[in-house]
């Protein structure tokens, strides 16, 4: 396999290119089977574990290179919210809980997205 190395990475079409950093570094559909966490779709992203109701952990396949990565996630068409855990994480592992919207209670969801934004190591 080759290395491609760019600074910056523009699409077909677009006129505005942008740095390699802020392009997405890990990915992840998200859903619940039989009550455990699974990934049909995603990037750099080797596992996922249940950590109890509406809490999983993402495992990364390649490290960031700080802790301090950005994560977003969404669940169940907008009416919940994927949480990273500030206190649980490293440069390969995440924490994650899904709340509903209206509420505080964690809840298994049947479908959601996280996206994890960072320099990779």
């Amino acid at each position: 396999m080759s290395t491609l190395k760019v600074t910056n990475i523009q699409a077909t079409g677009e006129t505005a290119s942008r740095a390699v950093s802020g392009v997405a570094a890990a990915w992840a559909s998200v859903y619940y089977s039989s009550g455990t966490p699974t990934s049909d779709e995603s990037v750099n992203l080797s596992s996922l574990s249940d950590l109890g109701t509406g809490q999983f952990g993402a495992n990364y396949t390649n490290a960031f290179v700080s802790a301090d990565k950005c994560s977003t996630g969404i669940a169940n068409m907008n009416t919940r919210v994927i949480c990273k855990r500030m206190f649980a994480q490293t440069v390969s592992y995440d924490e994650y809980r899904v709340y509903e919207i209206s509420s505080t209670p964690t809840v298994d969801d049947q479908n959601g997205n996280i996206m994890v934004t960072g320099d990779l190591a």
